[in-house]
């Protein structure tokens, strides 16, 4: 067997005694004729597959016994031998041992489409293919983090650096800063009394025109020769109660300043509302224009400072005044004064008037203190009507009018179980 070619085969079927009558196991002759053989050697029963050939047209002793136990059910199931016939023999299939393959340079492409190769050893890499990939991306990963690290380390130190000449230098501004604190401090009180003083002046300017007002008009009638002492009478008590209202309001913008709590209780809107267009008629009167309010049915008393929100509807009044005086058209000369319930604890109140309105670029000054579009105003009264409003645990804010012209609106509490 060792003057084989590299082309020749060796075709072992089966040998169990020899010449001199001697027995064998079939594959310790096989084992022996598959190391002495110069070629592969090949075979056609399944148990050879593993002692020494390298591959074969096999019928599968599996395939076989699943058959005749398919058979010998069938029969125990009553059906007769002779209808079942004779079976087809189980088709061979190609079998390889992948150790002789290798051993013998036969590629493993070459066997058959449909070849089963057995006994093929398992490399490292095909056994633990994923687990090398993970392994190595958890590698690759943290050195990309750690050279992520060490850049951020030295960007770090650099940061630090540059964070110490920073600190050196706020250091010295701060110091600088509490120099230049320390001097406006001697101004500060002033300054504050300041804006006190202007609030007040803004305020107490309201009632001190209308007691001006009532002065005028005592004056006009007693210049006339009608006996008019029952006016006379009213309007220097109207001037009185308005000059009384003088001290509280000095009052209420002390509180306002001090940021005291107002001093709430149920009030009447309905009465607020009339008492601050009362105060309001003689500007109204001599504007030429006329002031409208509507309010809901059966709406509750509100939880207010009366004196202090009518200063703030005396304000946002004059305001709305000052816009549509001078409008030509007498019909957009109105001012609305409208009342909704927002709520069971809220009520909205809206002063809409027809004038330019706020440029939207000045909408987020216009609460500021000192602001003012009017040029005989000190820019206080709406500063101050927020902090009336706020102080009442409401809001106010402003709105351009969809006809042309400004809504600014306010929100006030109701008293505690009242009914709408």
């Amino acid at each position: 067997m060792r003057l084989l070619t590299r082309d020749a085969v060796v075709l072992y079927v089966t040998m169990f005694l020899d010449g001199d009558g001697m027995q064998y196991v079939p594959r310790e002759v096989l084992r022996q004729i598959a190391a002495a053989s110069a070629a592969p050697v090949f075979g056609v029963f399944e148990t050879y597959l593993g002692h020494g050939i390298a591959a074969g047209s096999i019928e599968s002793y599996g395939e076989q016994g699943r058959r005749t136990g398919e058979l010998v059910a069938r029969v125990l199931n009553g059906e007769e031998p002779s209808t079942i016939g004779v079976q087809p023999p189980v088709d061979a299939t190609y079998l390889a041992d992948f150790r002789q393959l290798r051993h013998w340079g036969i590629a493993e492409n070459l066997m058959p489409e449909g070849s089963e190769v057995r006994y093929k050893e398992v490399t490292t890499w095909e056994r633990y293919r994923w687990q090398i990939l993970t392994a190595l991306s958890v590698i690759l990963v943290q050195a990309v983090l750690i050279g992520v690290l060490m850049i951020h380390r030295r960007r770090l130190h650099q940061t630090q650096y540059e964070l110490h000449d920073e600190y050196e230098r706020r250091r010295k501004a701060e110091t600088a800063v509490l120099r230049v604190r320390t001097k406006l401090s001697r101004f500060s009180k002033q300054s504050s009394l300041g804006v006190m003083a202007t609030a007040i002046a803004h305020e107490i300017n309201q009632p001190l025109i209308a007691v001006q007002n009532y002065v005028l008009a005592a004056r006009q009638r007693l210049r006339g020769d009608v006996d008019q002492s029952a006016k006379l009478e009213e309007l220097l008590e109207k001037a009185g109660q308005q000059a009384g209202r003088v001290g509280e309001i000095i009052q209420r913008i002390r509180n306002l300043v001090t940021r005291d709590t107002p001093n709430l209780r149920p009030v009447l809107l309905i009465s607020v509302i009339e008492q601050a267009i009362r105060i309001m008629e003689a500007e109204i009167e001599n504007s030429g224009c006329e002031v409208k309010f509507r309010l809901p049915e059966n709406l509750p008393p509100i939880l207010a400072d009366e004196l202090q929100i009518q200063l703030v509807l005396i304000n946002l009044l004059r305001n709305a005044l000052r816009a549509v005086k001078n409008l030509e058209d007498s019909a957009e000369r109105i001012i609305r004064i409208q009342v909704s319930r927002m709520s069971d604890r809220n009520v909205q109140v809206d002063v809409v008037d027809r004038g330019p309105g706020v440029a939207p670029a000045r909408v987020a000054e216009i609460f500021a203190p000192l602001y003012t579009e009017m040029g005989d105003g000190m820019g206080m009264g709406l500063a101050v009507c927020q902090l009336v409003i706020e102080a009442h645990g409401g809001r106010i804010w402003y709105e351009p009018n969809p006809s042309g012209g400004a809504i600014l609106s306010f929100t006030l509490r109701v008293e505690k179980g009242g009914q709408g």
